[in-house]
Formats: C-alpha cells, sequence, structure tokens
C-alpha cells in the first residue's frame, strides 16, 4: 500500500482526484502488524487485532471501491498502458 499512494497521487495531480481515502485507510491501518510483523505476537493477541482490522476494512471497502471505480471511469479510455 506504501507503493500504490504515492503512485495513485500521480492521477490526482492529472486529473484533480480527491485519494484522501486512501490516505486515511492506510493511516488507520498502518500501525497494526502486517505481514512478517505478525510472527512476533501470539495468537490470542491477533485474533483482537484482526476484530479490529475487520472493522476498519468493512469501513473503508465500499467507500474505495466506489474511488476505485471513479478512477477507473475517468481513466477508462486508457487502455494496455500499464
Amino acid at each position: 500500500m506504501t507503493y500504490l499512494i504515492p503512485a495513485i497521487q500521480e492521477i490526482e495531480f492529472l486529473d484533480n482526484i480527491n485519494l484522501e481515502i486512501f490516505e486515511n485507510y492506510y493511516d488507520d491501518f498502518m500501525s497494526y502488524p502486517i505481514w512478517e510483523e505478525r510472527k512476533y505476537y501470539n495468537k490470542e493477541y491477533l485474533a483482537k487485532l484482526d476484530n479490529e482490522l475487520n472493522i476498519i476494512d468493512q469501513k473503508y471497502k465500499q467507500p474505495i471501491f466506489d474511488k476505485c471505480a471513479e478512477i477507473i471511469e475517468k481513466f477508462g479510455y486508457i487502455k494496455n498502458g500499464c
């Protein structure tokens, strides 16, 4: 996600798309152990954190899908550019 936010911000520069939802989502989950960090925590604590992360995911799921749809719609004319 850290890589994607700067890459996505180039689109905002080009077309003035508000990408705050991605930054908010990242800010909300960045303090949680992700990937390799998880091996340093016990299962019970991770289960508690996973419940909290699920709440964050549910909060942002639809707004992120909506923002992605907006980006796809605005740049749908670009084919095979990646």
